[in-house]
This record gives structure tokens, C-alpha cells and sequence, in this order.
């Protein structure tokens, strides 16, 4: 592992190298249950499925059926196919995932590096990591454990994990009550994770809740002293607006995401799920078709494609399914990172048209909610575009923001420039976003299985030297300079917390972690840090300023700075739920 000197160097590189310095180890429990679980195939929330479902049966008289029954046999024939190829594929990796960690339970401690990106951002490098799915991440805890007086940050913990009826949104006072009203059922699922199966894999992140739940247990038995080596994590809320409405003291936007102190904890996922519900409503009885709803050849002539649903019917759809945050909680949080509404599509076709299908093909579900394919597009296409208007409309600090920002890369791009700036943390970020041109290379490719050659077409990819793709750029300039804001704020953080001799870190962008023992103290620096930045002179103003310094005409007219609101940013050091 390659560590720079500490001593002089800039925020980001003490920050990295205290991730690097933290000594970690296996949970033996939870690499247990993982185990347990693959070997029995079990199906449940987003854990890897082990087993392909059933090869779908030709009916005897297919060939005498219509051309369209066909095709649709032929769509779930292919549809197997790929699950069975996604089985093999999560077969190969839980067998290495396994492999490592059985290895790794040989050692009392070992150490993982990290580096950061173009934003600074910072990652692991080996690949695995906790920065991965629910059952690897919860294969990670602390090495050195420290003695906790109170089991109130591992109560808080298990509640979030678990999140049953959503009391991750309760007050802390509700969520250690939870924990207190279900502890019997806690010790069950800590005591025998096979027997409490069916208790602990409802859970939210199913592993992280069951390896919470073995720390509460020991601290049960052992009381005030116990050793814990549990990492609970502080979470932002939406990470992306808290940072926009901070740098705009937008007070509205502020209060729902938790930065305006409150007796109760905001849930902006949940007042943009009614919003977007209400809007939904307001179709039930409209006869229009989506504008792409039919399928068309290359020529533009209609294909018959079977049932195209109306608004109505697809109103009715979402509003049978369940307009709930969940529903509406990653296209709002992608929101800030300048997903539109196709890219909101997408997240809704990979969150729930995939899943729903993997549902029915393991006979889980009778049928689709949304039916064939062609119109689970459309619903998904359909929501995604009401969800985007509506997030825009709901969040307009983040819409300012990062129009504004966009504007500022455009000016770049005519001059043929790569926008630069600096994080928070000192970081110099540099958005070079090249043209390409593309070239298409014909090759012969062997098929393992046919045994023979076949000729395949590639696409190779090349970067036209000095010449800034202006569209990437533009596109891009917002995300990545949020990226750099919050991956600031995460290494001033860690930076803070060592000056207050705390040397173990569990961290994950904008969910921070540290040792439960001293949770109660980056629970008050987390949010010092976040205040320091946005109290201190406009983020958007130094931004402009490097901006002119790159421009052949400094004095030259850009957009206006975004207007500011009446925040009290200082609120924020009194806002219990902003990272809880």
C-alpha cells in the first residue's frame, strides 16, 4: 500500500491516507450467512439469484400460432436466456467474493487502498470492498473495537438498516424505542440466522441489519464496555440538493433535506412521491397514447405491437403498484447530478421492470404488473417524465444551480477549454471531455461452443486530440462539480475527526462512519465541516472566478450568479436529522 507523507500535504491526501490506515477485518457471521443463503438459494430482496429459473416450453402448436403469439414466446425464451447467463456471471463472482473473504478471516486486521478520481472523490481499489452491495458491505468491520458506554448509535444503526415502516424517518428517540419494542425478535435474528430467516431478510440491507443486530446482542450481554467494532454511519439526506440549497441559502429546499432544524425528520422522497402521485391522478381518465408509444419500422410505418395503453391506463398502473418514495427516492437523488428523464427511465426500468420480471420468472409473481414489454416501457417512460417535471419543479435551487453551471462550461467549451476548479479540500478537478470518432473493425471471434470461427463487428473508440466535446461537457459540469463538493466535505471531515485523535473511518461519499464509541463526535463535525464551507465566501462566486481566469477575455459577460434565499446556514449545527 503506497502512502504519501502526511506532514504539509493538502486535505485529500491525509484524508486518503487515513482510509488506507484503518484497519479492517471480516464478520465472521455475516460472511456465515452469506454463505448459508447462496447455498440454499435463497430469493429475497437484491441478493444474487444462485439458481436460473425454469427454460420456458414451446406450446405443442406453436407453429400454428399467429406471428405476434410467436414473437412473444421468442421474448421469453431470450429473457431466460439472459437470467441464465446473469446466474452463471453471479455464480463466478460469489465464489470469488466468498473465496476472499474466508481468506482474509485468517488475519486480525488487513488494509484496503483507496485513490481518488478527476472530482476527488474517493474510492477503494481492490474490488473487494464496502463500497459494494448490501451482503459484501457487511462483511467489513472494524479491527481495533473500542469500548462504548450506551448502545445508542448501534440502536439508531440497526433501526436505519432495518428501516421497518420507515423509521429511519422517525426521531432518534422513535428508532432506539423500536429497537426496545422488538428485542426479543433481535436476539432471535442474532442468535440463529437460519431460524429468523424469514425476520431479518425483510430487513432494508438484510446483512448490515443482521451484523447490527449481533452487536446489539453482545452489548446486551455484556453491558457499559463492551468492545464494538460495528461502523454505524451517519447518511446524508439527498446529498446533492443539501449541497445546492446550502451554496444558494435556499430555505425551502434546505428544510426538506433535513438542514433546517426541526422536531421531526424530513422525507423529501416521500413529499415528491405525493407530488408526482397527485399529478398521476390527473390522468386516470385521459384516452391519449404516449407520443412513442408505437412501434415503427425504418421507414416510419406503424407495427402492429398488441395493446397500447393510454395515459389512463398507465396512471391506473402506477397508482395499483404503489406510488410510494421508494418509487420516487433515485430519480430524486440523481436529480442533482443532472439525470434527466431519460436517464430517470432507465433507474425505473432497472429498479422495477427488471426486478418485477425476475419476480415472475422464479414464479414469485403470477404475472408483470405492467404487463409485456413494450408496455412496461411506456409506463416506466411515462413516470419518469412525470417525475422529472415534478423533482424540477419541487427542487428549484438545484435547477438554478446547475443551469448556471452548465452555462459556465459552455462558455468554456467555445473556447475550446477544459473547465477547471478546486474542491473544497484543495483538489484540482479537471472535466476534460474529448471528441471521439468512431471506427467499426469486422473480426472473426471463436464460439466456444459451435466450435467454429464467426465473424463480429467491434466499435473502436479513439480521442480526437484538442478537441472539447462541448455537449459531454456541458452535460457533465454539474455533477461533477457537486462530486467535488461533497468529496470536499468528506475529506475535511476525516481531516477534523484525526485532529480529534479518531483515526478509524468507514466511508462511503456521503454516509459517514466511524467507530460507534465516537459517533457522538462526528455527529458535531460532520456538520462544523458542512457549515464552514457554505458559511465562508459563495462557492459559485470562486467557481466563477476560476472560470474568467481560464477565458481569453476575463471581463467577458457569463451568467448570473444564482440568487441566494435566507438561509441560516449556522441552523445546521442544530439540525438533528441532516446526517443521521
Amino acid at each position: 500500500m503506497q502512502r504519501c507523507n502526511d506532514e504539509g500535504a493538502p486535505a485529500y491526501v491525509r484524508a486518503v491516507n487515513a482510509l488506507q490506515a484503518t484497519p479492517l477485518k471480516i464478520n465472521e457471521t455475516v460472511v456465515d450467512a452469506v454463505q448459508w443463503c447462496w447455498d440454499e438459494a435463497k430469493m429475497f430482496s437484491n441478493f444474487p439469484a444462485a439458481e436460473a429459473p425454469a427454460r420456458p416450453v414451446l406450446p405443442d402448436n406453436y407453429e400454428g400460432l399467429s406471428d405476434k403469439v410467436k414473437s412473444q414466446h421468442r421474448a421469453g425464451l431470450r429473457k431466460w436466456h439472459l437470467k441464465r447467463r446473469e446466474v452463471v456471471a453471479n455464480r463466478h463472482c460469489m465464489q470469488s467474493d466468498l473465496k476472499t473473504a474466508r481468506e482474509m478471516q485468517q488475519f486480525d486486521e488487513f488494509f484496503t487502498p483507496w485513490n481518488c478520481d478527476f472530482r476527488g472523490r474517493m474510492y477503494m481499489l481492490s474490488t473487494f470492498n464496502y463500497h459494494r452491495a448490501d451482503h459484501i458491505k457487511a462483511m467489513f468491520q472494524f479491527a481495533r473495537g473500542k469500548a462504548i458506554k450506551d448502545p445508542k448509535w448501534i440502536k439508531v444503526h440497526l433501526a436505519n438498516v432495518g428501516d421497518f415502516d420507515k423509521i429511519s424517518k422517525k426521531s432518534f428517540e422513535e428508532r432506539e424505542a423500536w429497537v426496545d419494542d422488538n428485542h426479543d425478535q433481535l436476539i432471535a435474528c442474532a442468535s440463529d440466522f437460519k431460524a429468523s430467516f424469514g425476520d431479518w431478510s425483510r430487513a432494508d440491507k438484510p446483512f448490515q441489519f443482521l451484523a447490527a443486530a449481533v452487536a446489539y446482542r453482545d452489548y446486551c450481554e455484556h453491558g457499559p464496555g463492551y468492545v464494538c467494532y460495528l461502523p454505524p454511519s451517519l447518511d446524508g439526506t439527498n446529498s446533492g440538493t443539501q449541497h445546492y440549497s446550502a451554496a444558494t441559502l435556499n430555505e425551502d429546499d434546505a428544510f426538506l433535506v433535513n438542514l433546517v432544524p426541526d422536531i421531526a425528520c424530513q422525507d423529501v422522497y416521500g413529499v415528491v412521491a405525493k407530488a408526482v402521485e397527485a399529478r398521476v391522478r390527473c390522468d386516470l381518465q385521459s384516452d391519449k397514447t404516449l407520443p412513442y408509444a408505437l412501434k415503427t419500422d425504418k421507414d416510419g410505418n406503424v407495427v402492429e405491437r398488441g395493446y397500447t395503453p393510454t395515459l389512463g391506463d398507465l396512471a391506473a398502473m402506477w397508482l395499483d403498484f404503489g406510488i410510494t418514495r421508494k418509487v420516487c427516492k433515485r430519480n430524486t437523488m440523481t436529480f442533482g447530478y443532472s439525470s434527466n428523464a431519460n436517464g430517470m427511465y432507465d433507474q425505473l426500468m432497472e429498479d422495477f421492470m427488471v426486478p418485477l420480471e425476475r419476480s415472475v420468472a422464479y414464479g414469485e409473481l403470477s404475472k408483470h404488473p405492467f404487463g409485456d414489454d413494450h408496455v412496461q416501457r411506456d409506463a416506466a417512460r411515462y413516470l419518469a417524465t412525470i417525475n422529472y417535471e415534478t423533482i424540477r419543479e419541487t427542487l428549484s435551487s438545484v435547477s438554478g444551480a446547475m443551469d448556471y453551471i452548465r452555462a459556465l462550461s459552455e462558455a468554456l467549451s467555445k473556447e475550446n477549454k477544459v473547465m477547471r476548479s478546486t474542491s473544497p479540500s484543495g483538489f484540482p478537478v479537471f472535466q476534460r471531455y474529448q471528441k471521439t470518432k468512431r471506427m467499426r473493425v469486422r473480426v472473426f471471434l471463436w464460439d466456444r461452443e459451435a466450435k467454429i470461427n464467426r465473424r463480429s463487428q467491434i466499435t473502436m473508440v479513439q480521442d480526437v486530440v484538442n478537441q472539447i466535446d462541448s455537449r459531454k461537457a456541458s452535460n457533465s459540469a454539474s455533477p461533477n462539480i457537486i462530486h467535488s463538493w461533497d468529496a470536499g466535505h468528506m475529506a475535511l471531515t476525516i481531516c477534523a475527526m484525526l485532529d480529534e485523535g479518531i483515526n478509524d473511518f468507514f466511508m462511503i461519499h456521503d454516509s459517514f462512519a466511524t467507530q460507534a464509541a465516537d459517533t457522538d463526535t462526528m455527529y458535531h463535525v460532520v456538520r462544523q465541516v458542512f457549515v464552514d464551507i457554505y458559511s465562508g465566501d459563495c462557492v459559485f462566486a470562486k467557481l466563477e472566478a476560476e472560470v474568467r481566469e481560464q477565458l481569453a477575455n476575463p471581463d467577458a459577460a457569463l451568467a448570473t450568479l444564482p440568487a441566494k434565499g435566507d438561509l441560516d446556514i449556522q441552523g445546521v449545527l442544530e439540525s438533528r436529522y441532516c446526517f443521521s
